[in-house]
């Protein structure tokens, strides 16, 4: 048995989805008596679900600097730790060995004598990487409660759903720009021919187009922060009743949870020395965008609201690019032994890895709550869908790899928050019911956040005088090498030196796909039918927003100290950051509460008799003795 084992792999890959409770109270009524009830003592008590990825413990050598870090009481998430860490630098490996320590050099050792040789041995490598994950959630919670018959959310806001959520998503995937602009089927070997492509452009152009890359910082929505500025902290707007202790009618048809959450640790190149003999092409790229539409009515009757609020959406998109030096110090000048093992790869050399995470969520409600003197609390939104992925590679085994061709990075992040909250509210209060009427229609909060942090390959050298005659033997199998070759490359201490040698492109991508598209197009009608409560006043409160999406993202790419390199360097940062609010328009209507009960009246079948059914009529429904019997939470 392996405890925890199982338990971890889906703690790391799988998508969650939380039902919001599972055990409500059913609903009491007021009366007059010894054993009177208080509001409290049956108001449904929600849990706060809080996602918390930790990926400290899937990453034992510890990168730093910080990734994201965000307060879990708004966005829900605690995205990535404070701190990452540091490699470690107790191990041979990364010491860096003194000049009196560096082993001499035998009598004749130089280029043609007779001295002692490097021996080598070769092999065919393995290990390379073509990851291609996926993490879904799909959800539709579509509730509809207390009205006369079932009825088209769409034909009520006169919306089609899924054309609207398809031309959104066109709307995203047009901010992406072309040169980065990744096939989404064919997975590593498609993004490889790809990235290929547009290196090949970038080297007939000569790496110009006109675009300045984008500088290492802070980006907070397109604007660059100044130097040692923090990411933003947005206060917490709570979605709950005003007075507890105030019976009345409460919904809450909003307050959906999306959120995405994966980080990329790759080691892989992490090599002290790399040797390319093509050019060197390195690409990277925060493409993030919000989309949203917030079109909301409330109805009232003749009596002012005492708190209707609308609006208060927020959409911000954060990005940080971070450019280290290399982890490995000053290696120079250290004879690499003379023993030598080197690892074949007669070909192109892949280490690909892709992560997409989507959730879709529908929650389109139509609710009716009629009573009059009881408390009557309605949940039908609060779902949660959370995806959480950590990929992590270990630590280059090599001390040097060589490539023959090109080599091509690229690290990518593509973050999309796409959400339609149209809501429509009802609130009717009869003259002779004295009431207090509460509304929130906003308060969505829509987050991209998104960091990639490289280390090394910003060092690039020409061969060194001797370079092309190593790459030609090693690339001749020779089994004995002279030993002024052990100058060129250096040494990891007494081990064999470790050489990765590549005879045709070295493709490094890594690539994060996050989509949230959540669709709440809400109607509720609250109805203060009936006599009034002998004494005290009701409270009518609605929430329809409240929604909240998230995307977190960081990529740590780890690459080679020295760079030695016969052709050219091409590098470019690509940056987009886009909020798109398709519309955002609010409107509280004072009608004559006659004419407004009538309305709601008819739709909620209040007027039909019940004993005499229509013919082929669809069946009048009713508030049930669990009023949440029905309601998916």
């Amino acid at each position: 048995m392996n405890p925890g084992g199982t338990v971890e792999i889906i703690w790391h890959f799988a998508g969650y989805l939380h039902l919001a409770i599972e055990d409500l109270r059913v609903r009491l009524e007021y009366e007059e008596g010894p054993n009177p009830y208080r509001p409290a003592d049956f108001t449904a008590k929600l849990p706060h679900y809080e996602f918390s990825p930790d990926f400290a413990s899937i990453n034992p050598y510890g990168l730093g600097p910080p990734l994201p870090s965000f307060e879990p009481e708004f966005f829900h998430v605690r995205a990535m730790p404070h701190k990452i860490g540091r490699l470690p630098t107790d191990l041979d490996r990364f010491k860096v060995p003194q000049p009196h320590d560096v082993e001499k050099l035998p009598p004749g050792g130089g280029i043609g004598g007779g001295g002692a040789q490097i021996e080598v041995v070769y092999d065919s490598a393995g290990s390379q990487t073509l990851s291609d994950i996926d993490q879904l959630n799909r959800m539709s919670d579509d509730d509809q409660f207390g009205i006369s018959k079932h009825v088209d959310v769409e034909e009520i806001h006169g919306i089609d759903i899924d054309a609207t959520l398809d031309r959104f998503e066109l709307q995203a995937a047009a901010e992406v720009p072309a040169e980065i602009a990744l096939p989404s089927d064919g997975g590593g070997q498609a993004v490889a021919e790809f990235i290929r492509a547009q290196d090949a452009i970038t080297q007939q152009s000569g790496g110009e187009d006109g675009t300045p890359p984008a500088e290492p910082g802070l980006y907070i929505n397109g604007v660059l922060q100044p130097e040692g500025s923090e990411r933003p902290q947005t206060p917490v707007v709570e979605e709950q009743p005003p007075d507890l202790d105030a019976k009345g009618q409460w919904a809450t048809l909003g307050e959906n949870v999306a959120s995405n959450a994966a980080v990329i640790i790759d080691l892989n190149e992490s090599a002290p020395t790399l040797m390319v003999l093509g050019d060197y092409f390195s690409t990277n790229g925060i493409v993030q965008t919000n989309i949203f539409t917030d079109n909301d009515e409330v109805h009232l009757g003749d009596q002012p609201p005492e708190a209707i609020h609308t609006g208060g959406n927020t959409a911000d998109n954060i990005a940080e690019i971070v450019e280290k030096e290399g982890i490995h110090g000053v290696l120079a000048g250290n004879f690499s032994g003379w023993s030598w093992h080197v690892d074949i790869v007669d070909g192109d050399f892949f280490d690909t890895n892709l992560f997409t995470q989507k959730n879709y969520l529908g929650d389109n409600d139509i609710i009716a709550q009629d009573s009059s003197a009881t408390h009557f609390q309605l949940v039908a939104g609060a779902n949660g869908q959370e995806n959480l992925a950590g990929f992590f590679n270990e630590m280059s085994k090599y001390d040097a790899i060589i490539v023959g061709g090109d080599y091509h990075g690229a690290n990518l992040i593509f973050q999309t928050n796409i959400l339609l909250d149209d809501d429509i509210l009802k609130l009717v209060a009869g003259e002779s019911h004295p009431s207090a009427q509460f509304a929130s229609t906003g308060d969505n909060a829509l987050l991209n956040d998104a960091t990639i942090v490289t280390y090394g390959n910003d060092d690039f050298q020409p061969f060194a005088p001797g370079m092309d005659a190593l790459v030609a033997a090693l690339g001749g199998h020779q089994n004995t090498l002279d030993p002024s070759y052990g100058n060129l490359i250096p040494g990891n201490g007494p081990g064999p030196l470790n050489i990765l040698y590549i005879t045709g492109d070295y493709y490094d991508i890594n690539a994060l796909w996050q989509i949230n598209v959540v669709a709440d197009l809400d109607l509720a009608i609250q109805l203060l039918s009936g006599a009034p409560p002998e004494e005290g006043e009701f409270t009518q409160w609605a929430a329809t927003g409240g929604n909240s999406l998230s995307n977190l993202a960081g990529i740590v790419d780890v690459g080679s100290t020295f760079t030695f390199l016969k052709g050219a360097p091409y590098e470019d940062t690509i940056l987009v950051q886009a909020n798109l609010v398709t519309d955002d328009k609010d409107a509280v209507l004072h009608q004559d509460t006659n004419t407004l009960v009538s309305e709601v009246v008819a739709f909620i079948g209040a007027d039909e008799p019940e004993d005499q059914p229509t013919e082929n009529a669809p069946p009048v429904l009713h508030p049930p003795d669990d009023v949440m019997g029905s309601v998916l939470t």
